[in-house]
């Protein structure tokens, strides 16, 4: 049965050809771990990890491709860059929108006694007003961490203007670019982001198991790795001084996911990032139109498709999100996302706490057949009497 798949924001599908062709190659041509031999296959596996590197670190603007640290996920990304960078008494601040992957490390922090936490409010379509950021400004505050765009409502925020605050205020700025790599363009030097993560297999168009993460050279000296262990390299020492990313990168990385995000940004950097914004923006106004013909839903977004990725939540005023999410995958076959989201805070200020919201979200091209299918489900859904 043809499925429709609107849960993007979620991982990308379905993979680009060459991406699943380049991994399946890896995994029966070359499969040896980078930095464990200097044989030909490791030496393969290790110009992969160049490849990866070099492509990611163009597409964001960093200063060299050794700033890009490779890590199994984003939530591994986002762990590594608070717990390496946080010392014990620090003040941090952090918005409503962000995903559990920030929220939940920085809270376990504070329930250990080992942080001040402030959590910045959103508006009711996830906003974040750099005006309230500054105001929760202590003299022991380091961190600022803060989402490009909520995985809830899509809302791109602002960030040169709170990197600027950040570097004013010599405060740590990370960056969780879940929602935007590969869809929002990013310069990590103009913006002055001190860590940014991300994982790779949403809008880079990698797979599953892989994410990065990027640190400004003054950070990597003084970061402290969350995990240790085998290096391929000073394995006759058991605290060896290792430079960044190696520092960061314990045991034995995940090639064939490496070898897709270095296939799928290297595509990504072929194509100009106006045009697949464009394109994005345009799918983002077509779905919102097309939603907003369904009688009893509330859009949480307003028309300016500029601000937003493309992800746009919604709330009805007859089903559940979970009651609404199964309709249209036993219905239509159309999969979308229902609940949370794995955002604690940001459904206080949404009102949509404890259901949630029921979630479309579209990658890097909004299928015409996924159009047709919802053309299909929104023409029945209108003739619900609500």
């Amino acid at each position: 049965m043809q499925r429709f798949y609107l849960d993007q924001a979620a991982t990308s599908w379905p993979k680009r050809p060459d991406v699943l062709a380049a991994v399946t190659e890896f995994l029966h041509e070359t499969g040896a771990a980078a930095g464990r031999g200097s044989y030909a296959s490791a030496r393969i596996s290790a110009n992969w990890l160049d490849r990866a590197r070099i492509a990611i670190a163009k597409l964001i603007h960093a200063p060299s491709p050794e700033s890009i640290a490779l890590m199994g996920s984003g939530t591994h990304a986002l762990n590594e860059a608070i717990g390496g960078s946080i010392r014990p008494g620090s003040h941090v601040i952090a918005s409503a929108i962000e995903h559990n992957s920030v929220l939940r490390p920085l809270e376990r922090m504070r329930m250990e006694g080992l942080i001040e936490l402030d959590i910045v409010p959103c508006d009711q379509l996830g906003w974040v007003n750099p005006a309230d950021i500054g105001r929760m400004k202590k003299p022991n505050t380091h961190l600022l961490a803060m989402s490009h765009a909520s995985n809830v409502t899509g809302m791109i925020q602002e960030l040169q203007s709170l990197g600027m605050w950040c570097r004013e205020n010599g405060i740590t700025f990370l960056v969780d670019a879940a929602q935007t790599i590969g869809y929002v363009p990013i310069d990590v030097q103009a913006y002055g982001i001190d860590y940014l993560a991300a994982p790779g297999h949403k809008g880079l168009g990698g797979i599953l198991g892989t994410g990065f993460l990027y640190a400004a050279p003054a950070k990597q000296v003084t970061h402290r790795p969350l995990m240790v262990g085998g290096t391929g390299s000073q394995s006759e020492s058991l605290v060896p001084e290792l430079a960044w990313p190696q520092k960061v990168e314990p045991g034995n990385l995940n090639m064939p996911g490496i070898v897709s995000m270095a296939v799928a940004t290297e595509a990504l950097l072929r194509e100009p990032f106006s045009e697949r914004e464009a394109k994005m923006h345009g799918d983002w106004s077509r779905l919102r139109d097309l939603l907003s013909r369904v009688p009893g839903l509330q859009l949480l977004a307003h028309a300016d498709s500029q601000k937003y990725v493309g992800v746009l939540s919604c709330c009805h005023s007859q089903f559940t999100p979970t009651d609404l999410a199964a309709i249209l995958d036993a219905e239509f076959q159309i999969e979308v996302r229902a609940g949370l989201h794995c955002a604690a805070h940001i459904h206080h200020y949404l009102e949509t706490a404890p259901m949630g919201t029921l979630r479309f979200s579209f990658g890097h091209e909004l299928d015409p057949l996924v159009v047709g299918a919802l053309e299909k489900a929104v023409e029945s859904l209108s003739q619900v009497d609500c």
